[in-house]
């Protein structure tokens, strides 16, 4: 470990002396050591006059002191001390760019800032992003949704029919179930805490079987269609169940989200599902039911009627719904 040593020298002749007899030649001359100073980053130099500490200025500004040190393990033979004019270790002390009390705060020095116009430009840019983002996002997040309520009710319903068929003790199907109230009444009753509409026309339930203006087309048309008008109900979470038994046919069409919730609109959140011969609810769309019914560009006023197939296997489709 380096050793500091500040000595304060007999007068001013002596300068440079050296405390060991044996190295006197050595310490006679006033020259600086070749040697690197010992003394370390960060350490300030000082002379003693007069027993004021006070920080050398110059060779000649402290005629009584010079600042030595001991850079030899301590020995009797081996107790230099070496002599370190100021002006040298005023190199040091530049070298390590020692603080000025003078030295500017960095807390108080000026910092970069963006101007008014620059921080209106990046406003109107981030604006003009979002506005055309911002839609993308929200419509997939809500056709996200859509679809997992419209899966629920896939789920919900098929189970209630299969439900129905066991305790009826027969496949329903259209041959044997059309006009058969006790299926009616026996599917409803699988559901808990269901409200029956009856055929009612209130704002609870359809307004007109034929022509409910609750509800629009695939691309936003009036819709008509007799698929309405053999029954509805709601269940406790607000799904709407619409039931179609006769015509050849055994629909049932569900608003997955309730009646009082938009779109309202076939192919959106309003989907239908065909019990077929076997007894088995299908997706409207699929094989052996309407396929032709799901197209933007379509006037038919059941448009949409076929896109639940679609609606539940291609992945693109909540993407590209119309307007």
């Amino acid at each position: 470990m380096k050793k500091e040593v500040f000595t304060l020298a007999e007068d001013a002749s002596h300068v440079g002396s050296v405390t060991d007899p044996q190295s006197q030649d050595i310490s006679k001359t006033n020259q600086p050591s070749p040697h690197p100073s010992p003394i370390g980053e960060g350490a300030t130099q000082f002379c003693h006059c007069e027993g004021v500490k006070r920080p050398s200025q110059s060779h000649n500004s402290c005629n009584m002191n010079e600042i030595t040190t001991s850079n030899a393990p301590h020995s009797p033979r081996n107790d230099t001390k070496r002599t370190y004019r100021p002006n040298v270790l005023s190199s040091y002390r530049l070298k390590n760019k020692f603080s000025s009390p003078f030295t500017l705060h960095p807390s108080l020095k000026q910092k970069a800032a963006f101007t008014l116009s620059e921080v209106l430009i990046t406003l109107g840019i981030i604006g003009v992003v979002a506005a055309i983002t911002l839609p993308s996002v929200i419509n997939d997040a809500k056709g996200k949704k859509l679809k997992a309520q419209l899966e629920k009710s896939y789920s919900i319903l098929g189970q209630a029919l299969s439900s129905a068929q066991n305790e009826l003790g027969y496949t329903i199907n259209y041959n044997n179930t059309y006009g058969n109230t006790p299926f009616k009444d026996t599917y409803i009753k699988q559901f808990a805490n269901t409200y029956d509409c009856r055929n009612e026309q209130t704002k609870t339930c359809l307004t007109d079987t034929w022509r409910p203006v609750e509800y629009k087309t695939f691309n936003g048309n009036e819709l008509y269609t007799l698929r309405f008008d053999d029954g509805d109900f709601i269940l406790q979470d607000g799904t709407f169940v619409i039931m179609e038994l006769g015509d050849n046919r055994m629909e049932l069409t569900v608003d997955v989200n309730g009646k009082n919730n938009k779109p309202n609109r076939w192919g959106h959140d309003l989907f239908t599902f065909q019990i077929m011969d076997n007894g088995k609810l299908v997706p409207m769309g699929a094989d052996g039911t309407r396929t032709d019914l799901c197209d933007s560009k379509s006037s038919s006023t059941e448009n949409g009627v076929g896109c639940t197939y679609k609606a539940l296997t291609d992945k693109n489709y909540w993407k590209q719904l119309p307007h």
